[in-house]
C-alpha cells in the first residue's frame, strides 16, 4: 500500500439552489443561484416564505498523487456538520460529477429523472442517513460503495455532487429538511473542512518495450 492520503476540499466548493415560488416541480428541476467561497455547503430541501428550495452541494479533492494504474482500496468522504435542520430526514448522497474548477448554476443536476442530466445519471458512491442527527462537534463519515474505489481520479481531481434522496425521489418538501456542513475556507485543510481519505496500491507503471529486428 502506498502512503495513505487525506485531502481537503478546494475553496471552489459550495452549493447550487433551485428556488421557486410557483411550484415544487420547478424548484426540483431548475437552478437559480450558485454559491461558493462561503462557510457552508448546503444540501436538502426547504419550504419557507412561499418558496420551495432544492439544494445540491459540491466538493472536490485533488487526488492526483494516487497515480495512474493504482488500485484504490479505501475511499472515505467525511463531512463536519455546521447546522442540522432536518425536521424531515433523508439519505445524504454523494455522486461522481465533474463540475470543473468553478461552481455555476450549469453544474446543477435536476432531481427529475425525466430530465436530461438528472441526478440518477451520476454514479452514487457514498451515502449516510440524517437519522440519527450528524454531530456538530465531530466529523461524520459517509458509507462508501464499491463504485467509489473505481471513480477516484488517479491523476487529477475527484469531483462530487451531494444531494438529498428526497429531492431525487420527488418527495415534496413541506418544511425544513436541510443539512449544512462546513466548507473549505482556505483550501489548506482545517479541523472542519470536507475531507477525503484514500488508500491505494501503486500500479506497476509503464514498462518500455524493446524492439528486436532480424539480422541479415
Amino acid at each position: 500500500m502506498a502512503s495513505p492520503l487525506t485531502v481537503w476540499s478546494t475553496t471552489a466548493d459550495g452549493y447550487v439552489n433551485g428556488n421557486n415560488n410557483v411550484s415544487y416541480s420547478q424548484a426540483r428541476s431548475t437552478a437559480n443561484t450558485a454559491v461558493s467561497n462561503q462557510y457552508s455547503v448546503q444540501v436538502g430541501q426547504v419550504y419557507a416564505g412561499g418558496y420551495w428550495n432544492c439544494i445540491e452541494g459540491f466538493v472536490s479533492f485533488d487526488t492526483s498523487s494516487v497515480g495512474a494504474g493504482s488500485t484504490v482500496t479505501v475511499a472515505t468522504l467525511s463531512l463536519y456538520a455546521k447546522e442540522d435542520s432536518t425536521l424531515t430526514d433523508f439519505t445524504y448522497e454523494a455522486r461522481i460529477k465533474d463540475w470543473g474548477a468553478s461552481l455555476t448554476t450549469a453544474d446543477w443536476a435536476s432531481g427529475d429523472p425525466n430530465d436530461a442530466g438528472s441526478l440518477d445519471e451520476y454514479t452514487l458512491v457514498a451515502s449516510r442517513s440524517t437519522t440519527p442527527g450528524w454531530s456538530t462537534a465531530a466529523y461524520s463519515a459517509l458509507t462508501s460503495g464499491a463504485a467509489f474505489l473505481s471513480n477516484v481520479a488517479q491523476t487529477g481531481t475527484t469531483y462530487l455532487i451531494l444531494d438529498s434522496s428526497r429531492h431525487l425521489a420527488g418527495n415534496e418538501v413541506v418544511t425544513y429538511e436541510e443539512l449544512d456542513v462546513w466548507a473549505s475556507e482556505d483550501g489548506a485543510g482545517t479541523d472542519r473542512d470536507p475531507k477525503l481519505y484514500v488508500e491505494w496500491t501503486e500500479g506497476a507503471g509503464f514498462v518500455g518495450m524493446t524492439v528486436r529486428r532480424p539480422v541479415g
